[in-house]
């Protein structure tokens, strides 16, 4: 039992956001010489780091506020960080559905491309009145071509999903993920 507790905790982390005030989580002010610069909204900080992060290890963000400006009602905030993850979370669900669409539409015009070039390899391989080598060149070269139109609806059923299907993981996890605010020392 005690190993147990020192595996979850040592796959537990943290992420710590040093922000001007709240309003940085989502939209940023350039304040370049200030303490604590921000470059980019917390949200994204986040983000980034869950990015690199295997989706099961358990999260929290602390996120450290000067005195003057931590919130007053961090639950409001809380819920603000939840409402934005759910609505990015949504608009990966319909990127998906969107990549599921066009790779049914690349793979029917793929298809129909395919069966063109092999009914052209096919007839040409009959035509006696072409050279051999012309002939030869031209079958292997529909099959070739033909097999190239398939490219893109693979590419988009093997490759395609994972950035949206990734990015949805990350925002649910934020959305999941302890929340606390600190007073900045």
């Amino acid at each position: 039992m005690g190993i147990e507790l020192i595996i979850e905790r040592k796959k537990h982390f943290f992420i710590d956001l040093h922000l001007n005030e709240v309003n940085d989580l989502f939209e940023p002010k350039m304040v370049p010489l200030s303490k604590t610069p921000v470059y980019e909204s917390g949200i994204k900080q986040i983000f980034d780091e869950l990015r690199t992060r295997h989706f099961t290890e358990p999260a929290e963000v602390r996120i450290y506020l000067p005195k003057e400006k931590m919130p007053s009602d961090s639950k409001k905030v809380l819920d603000s960080i939840k409402k934005y993850s759910e609505h990015k979370t949504h608009l990966n669900e319909l990127e998906l559905i969107n990549n599921k669409w066009e790779g049914k539409k690349a793979a029917v015009s793929g298809i129909t491309f395919l069966a063109i070039c092999v009914t052209l390899s096919v007839t040409i391989g009959y035509l006696d009145f072409l050279p051999e080598i012309l002939s030869s060149f031209l079958t292997e070269g529909f099959l070739v071509v033909g097999w190239v139109g398939m490219w893109r609806p693979a590419e988009i059923f093997l490759y395609g999903w994972w950035p949206f299907w990734k990015n949805k993981r990350i925002y649910e996890k934020i959305s999941n993920s302890k929340i606390g605010f600190i007073q900045e020392k």
